[in-house]
C-alpha cells in the first residue's frame, strides 16, 4: 500500500502546519464549542450580578504581564459587567506590576464604555507596597494607604470615592492574583478580618489552594484559570480572549491526540502489510 508509506513518510513540516492551523484558527474565529460553567465561577460572577447600581468595587490587580494570558480575560469581563450594570470599580494592587496592568484595564474600558469617565465610573489608586499591612490599614483608615489615584488627585477631589473612608464602604472586594503578594492576604485580611465578600481570580496552577476557602464561605467565589475566565465569559455575555483561547487548546490537544492515533493504525497496517508479503 503506496498510500501508508506515503503518509508515513509524510514531510514533518505538514504536521507542524496543521497543528498550526489548529491553534490559530480557533483564535481567530472561535466556533462557540460548549463549555460547563463550574459552581465557584457562577457564583463569582453571582456575587457582581447582586450588586445594586452605583455600588463601590474594589480590584486588586495583582499579577503581571507573564500571567496576564490568563487573568486578564476574566478581569476585563468583570470590568465590562460592573459598566453595564452602573457600578463603579476602583482598581488597586498589592503586586508590584499591577499598576501598569491596571492601565491596559482601563484602556479597554475606555474603548468599550467611551460614556463612562475616570474618577466618576473608575480610578485607578495604583499599587501599595505593604502585603497583609495594607489591606489591615485600609480596613481601619482607607486613605492612609491611598491618599491620592496615580494622576496624584486626593480621594475627597474624586467623586466616586469623596466619602470613602474605610474598605467596609465597598460592595465588594476581588483580587485577581498570580501569587504572592495577593490572593492570600485579601483571604486573611480583607475577607477573613473584616468579613467582606471576596472574589479571587487565579492562575490555574493554583486555583486547588483556593477551593478550602470558596468551600469555607470565606471567599464568595473563584475563577480558574483560562477555563475558568473562559466561562465567566460565557455567563457574562463578553466576547473576550478566553473563550477563543480554550477552544485553540482544546481542538489542539485533539488534533495531536488525532495525529498520535492515525501514526499508529497506519504503523499497523504497513507491519500487516509486509507480513502478509512475507
Amino acid at each position: 500500500m503506496k498510500w501508508v508509506d506515503k503518509l508515513i513518510h509524510l514531510d514533518r513540516r505538514y504536521i507542524y502546519l496543521i497543528v498550526l492551523l489548529s491553534v490559530v484558527l480557533p483564535l481567530m474565529n472561535p466556533m462557540g464549542l460548549p463549555i460547563k460553567v463550574t459552581p465557584s465561577v457562577e457564583a463569582s460572577f453571582k456575587a457582581y450580578e447582586d450588586l445594586p447600581k452605583g455600588a463601590l468595587v474594589l480590584m486588586s490587580i495583582d499579577y503581571g504581564p507573564s500571567t496576564a494570558v490568563e487573568l486578564e480575560p476574566m478581569a476585563l469581563a468583570a470590568c465590562d459587567q460592573v459598566m453595564n450594570h452602573g457600578q463603579k470599580v476602583a482598581f488597586m494592587a498589592l503586586y508590584p506590576e499591577g499598576q501598569a496592568l491596571t492601565n491596559r484595564l482601563i484602556s479597554r474600558i475606555k474603548e468599550l464604555h467611551k460614556d463612562k469617565e475616570e474618577g466618576v465610573d473608575y480610578v485607578n489608586l495604583g499599587y501599595k507596597a505593604g502585603n497583609e499591612a495594607v489591606p489591615l490599614k485600609m480596613g481601619l483608615d482607607f486613605r492612609s494607604q491611598f491618599p491620592t489615584d496615580t494622576r496624584g488627585k486626593p480621594l475627597s477631589e474624586i467623586p466616586m470615592l469623596r466619602d470613602v473612608t474605610q474598605l467596609k464602604q465597598f460592595a465588594l472586594v476581588a483580587t485577581y492574583s498570580a501569587g504572592f503578594p495577593g490572593a492570600l492576604e485579601h483571604i486573611r485580611i480583607t475577607a477573613s478580618e473584616y468579613g467582606m465578600p471576596l472574589v479571587v481570580g487565579t492562575t490555574a496552577v493554583q486555583t486547588p489552594q483556593y477551593f478550602p476557602y470558596f468551600d469555607s464561605g470565606q471567599v464568595v467565589g473563584i475563577i480558574g484559570g483560562l477555563r475558568g475566565a473562559a466561562e465567566y465569559e460565557k455567563l457574562a455575555g463578553f466576547k473576550g480572549t478566553a473563550t477563543g483561547g480554550m477552544e485553540a487548546q482544546s481542538i489542539a490537544h485533539f488534533t495531536v491526540a488525532g495525529l498520535i492515533i492515525l501514526a499508529n493504525i497506519l504503523t499497523l497496517l504497513q507491519f500487516l502489510n509486509k507480513k502478509g508479503r512475507g
